[in-house]
């Protein structure tokens, strides 16, 4: 099983993920003793969506820079804490830009994303427009003439035939930071606990 941290977010407006990670890794260590022997950082990746800009003019030379610094900035906390890159998990990433320019936006934010080799997953946010127009689909409905323009963009992007460097999340059986915990443990085995009864 892989853990990753609950996603952190930026906006156009800064990356406040980067700000909130270094108190995340704080907590742990303060809290659970995180880096001490023992007692690994209890997760493998970190959850991230970076929200980089709003309404992209022109992405090829707004994106990639801004992709770039928000990224790195992500990166260096985690070298900072751990001293190693951990994979990061872009479980959101979008434009909500109007319909004629949303394609291109889509493009090279995702091809960043592809040829980043510290990423091991990108999902677009979202499938269908509601408050917020990031959809590929307009909120009128879900059949072939609701598609935006950048669903045919999405489409094309998935069915590209290319490598792609992939984040490795280390396998179960390659750690080897694991250790007992049973003096902890307060709960006999075989215990039956109630409906949201804390147990540690």
């Amino acid at each position: 099983m892989t853990l990753v941290s609950g996603p952190l977010l930026s906006t156009q407006d800064g990356n406040d993920a980067a700000d909130y990670l270094p108190r995340v890794y704080r907590a742990g260590k303060e809290r659970f003793g995180w880096g001490q022997p023992g007692a690994p950082v209890l997760f493998d990746g970190i959850g991230y969506h970076p929200y980089l800009l709003g309404d992209s003019w022109q992405p090829q030379e707004e994106i990639p820079p801004r992709y770039q610094q928000y990224m790195d900035e992500i990166r260096q906390v985690i070298l900072a804490e751990e001293g190693a890159l951990k994979p990061i998990f872009l479980s959101e990433m979008g434009w909500q830009n109007v319909e004629d320019r949303q394609p291109n936006c889509m493009a090279v934010g995702l091809r960043q994303a592809l040829d980043d080799p510290t990423v091991a997953l990108c999902c677009w946010y979202g499938m269908q427009d509601d408050e917020e127009l990031y959809g590929l689909y307009r909120r009128s409905g879900l059949s072939p003439t609701d598609r935006k323009p950048a669903y045919q963009r999405f489409c094309t992007l998935a069915r590209e035939a290319r490598l792609v460097p992939a984040a490795r999340v280390r396998a179960a059986s390659e750690r080897n930071d694991g250790r007992y915990g049973g003096e902890f443990d307060t709960v006999p085995d075989g215990s039956v606990l109630q409906p949201a009864q804390p147990f540690s």
